[in-house]
């Protein structure tokens, strides 16, 4: 009886003890962003206007279709920091490659900030990479415009419900950035003087919305409204190369609203559920083997009870003794 009581007490205890590390300790270590996303998602918008650069001349009204994807590099990656390879393509609905890019980034698997390692590109990135922190705030970020490279302020909006999660939706303003990128084409057909052919820069501006489920630190849904244009050698604005407004498509918004939920119910289990079940059993079964475990020490040993049962039985001639006259 004692042993149980001892066990009871001691399996109580460390269930108090899980309940304490649960949300603590081992939540904080265990949540982390992938390795391998192996992820591909569609950005689709109607209504863009393109230069065709082949037959020089410009199409409108044309479904635009941006495919995104992400992959991992296992062999680079470590248990704190993971290394994702973007490729995206934007097609007109024919087919016809608008635009490509690709990059390839180090990031913290907990913050999601880049980290300058693992031969990415471009070199030297910063603010957040792919995914926002786990719990983000409502508060500006710096994230990585994966257009130009270079890093500006995502500012927090509001608090709106997607798909029955609760998102933040933060907003991000590029302006008008220079890509590194140099198209030559005939001055005919640019508004600047000039004869024969011209390399012109590409300049892309960019207004981008982000909601983001804060819990798990998933972008579910991205709107882009980008224009690029392309610049003479003098500054000078010589035609619209590109403008559209793209949005996550239904289907992929589903899809990541689904991952995200994911993440949010296992928080509630490490962070809420399991604690108060671990708590309150831990509390149950130490109280109980502490309360048997004293009851077992203050009985007495069987010995003294038969020892005492015996002394305190009428011997022979007691009850002789206390016979009425008569009965004998």
């Amino acid at each position: 009886m004692r042993r149980l009581a001892m066990a009871t007490a001691g399996i109580g205890s460390f269930l108090l003890v899980m309940a304490v590390l649960l949300p603590f300790a081992v939540y904080g270590r265990a949540l982390a962003h992938p390795v391998d996303p192996a992820l591909t998602v569609r950005m689709e918008g109607d209504r863009g206007t393109v230069f065709d650069t082949a037959e020089l001349r410009e199409r409108t009204g044309e479904s635009l279709v941006q495919t995104i994807v992400l992959s991992g590099d296992r062999g680079a990656a470590d248990s704190e920091v993971a290394v994702w390879t973007e490729f995206a393509t934007l097609n007109r609905s024919g087919g016809e490659r608008v635009d490509y890019r690709q990059r390839r980034l180090g990031f913290d698997r907990r913050t999601g900030f880049a980290v300058d390692c693992c031969a990415a590109y471009p070199a030297k990135a910063s603010g957040l990479a792919f995914r926002w922190p786990f719990d983000a705030s409502r508060r500006d970020y710096p994230l990585t415009d994966p257009v130009t490279g270079q890093s500006f302020p995502a500012r927090f909006q509001a608090v709106e419900s997607l798909h029955g999660l609760t998102v933040h939706r933060y907003a991000q303003t590029v302006p008008r950035t220079f890509t590194g990128e140099g198209i030559a084409l005939p001055y005919s057909v640019l508004s600047v003087q000039g004869r024969g052919q011209v390399t012109l820069e590409r300049h892309v501006a960019i207004t981008r919305s982000v909601w983001v489920e804060p819990v798990s630190g998933i972008p579910v849904k991205v709107t882009e409204q980008r224009v690029d244009t392309l610049v003479a050698p003098g500054g000078q604005e010589a035609r619209t190369l590109l403008r559209a407004e793209l949005t996550t498509s239904a289907a992929d918004t589903a899809a990541l609203a689904a991952s995200a939920r994911r993440v949010v119910l296992y928080s509630a289990l490490m962070r809420t559920v399991l604690p108060l079940v671990f708590g309150g059993l831990g509390l149950v079964m130490t109280a109980t083997g502490l309360w048997s475990g004293w009851r077992v020490s203050s009985a007495p040993p069987p010995a003294r009870q038969e020892q005492a049962q015996d002394e305190s039985a009428p011997g022979p001639r007691a009850a002789e003794a206390g016979a009425p006259p008569g009965d004998s």
